[in-house]
């Protein structure tokens, strides 16, 4: 019995003193990180993970300043065509979002530091001393997963002496800074999701209505069926689209509910693949009614023919002959 004591006494303590980490997820992201931006050193993987850690309490003083310099950022011309979001550290609980994001156009300098704003929780002591600790493991993994990054060694040293003597935050490598010129702000996953899911689709929904007309396509059997369509709405957090039950398209979507839409405005063309789901609830309907109103001759949201569809994975791609595409899912 004593030694059955013994045993899990041991393995309790061996648990506590390993169990800062999980090593698998680490090596996932470090080799993420690795794959996307080969040009990473040490400084730059330790950012990821600090930043994945701690969000960007570190950095945000006041609303005014952090959103004059998201302000600042957006007129650099140096951007690279990098993904709208990137997962930091090992757990994902913060993202960086790109500031092409507000370039663009498709979220607000305003919104953007809200986001950032919400995110930042200040830093403890106690927090800084833990986070050593989750160091030491994190970079035993980095050793023996990428033993070849330049200067390892030297940088390894380098952090080291910046934890020792009280500081934690950390730049970006000039290899990285060259290679990538970053342009991002740390933001909570969920926060993010959310705020750019809702623009995004938004978006797609304004360029569809633009349009007046869009083409919806679909599969009956073996062949591809092609017709225009004008509705597009927001609802509930979901892009939204109507027709009758009593059409060839609805008899189609039942029995394959993967479809395609291609729209024009003049200078761009938009294309979306999804998966259509039946929405049968009648406040959904009412509200695609009320904000189309000349449907009101032909349907009524209590009748067994009004039928609203919002679409699953969606992939959209906005295309042009004057820029590079811009790709967009919700």
């Amino acid at each position: 019995m004593k030694k059955l004591v013994f045993v899990i006494l041991s393995v309790l303590a061996t648990s506590c003193h390993h169990g800062i980490i999980d090593r698998q997820a680490v090596e996932i992201s470090i080799r993420r990180q690795m794959t996307e931006f080969p040009e990473s050193r040490l400084p730059d993987l330790y950012k990821s993970f600090f930043q994945g850690r701690f969000g960007p309490g570190h950095l945000v003083t006041d609303r005014e300043s952090a959103l004059n310099y998201v302000l600042f950022e957006t007129q650099q011309e140096d951007y690279l065509p990098l993904a709208s979001t990137e997962p930091c550290g090992w757990e994902a609980n913060y993202v960086r979002v790109n500031l092409s994001l507000v370039r663009d156009g498709i979220v607000s300098a305003e919104e953007l530091t809200d986001a950032l704003i919400a995110s930042a929780v200040p830093v403890t002591d106690s927090q800084v001393e833990s986070w050593k600790k989750e160091w030491v493991e994190i970079l035993n993994v980095i050793q023996k997963t990428c033993p070849d990054i330049p200067c390892l060694d030297v940088d390894a040293k380098k952090l080291d002496s910046l934890l020792q003597s009280g500081q934690y935050a950390y730049h970006h490598s000039d290899a990285y800074r060259e290679a990538y010129h970053p342009h991002y702000r740390i933001i909570k996953k969920g926060l993010a999701d959310r705020l750019i899911k809702s623009k995004n689709m938004q978006r797609v929904r304004d360029f569809l209505r633009s349009t007046q007309v869009y083409f919806l396509a679909t599969v009956d059997g073996d062949q591809p069926q092609v017709r225009p369509f004008g509705t597009a709405e927001v609802i509930e957090d979901k892009l939204y689209i109507q027709t009758g039950h009593v059409k060839n398209v609805a008899r189609q979507i039942a029995a394959n509910p993967k479809v395609a839409i291609c729209a024009y405005n003049g200078s761009e063309w938009l294309r979306i693949t999804a998966t259509l789901v039946e929405d049968p609830r009648v406040e959904i309907k009412k509200a695609m009614l009320d904000a189309n109103p000349e449907l009101r001759s032909m349907y009524d949201e209590n009748d067994d023919n009004t039928a609203v569809y919002f679409l699953k994975d969606a992939k959209a791609t906005i295309s042009s002959f004057t820029a590079a595409p811009i790709e967009i899912d919700f």
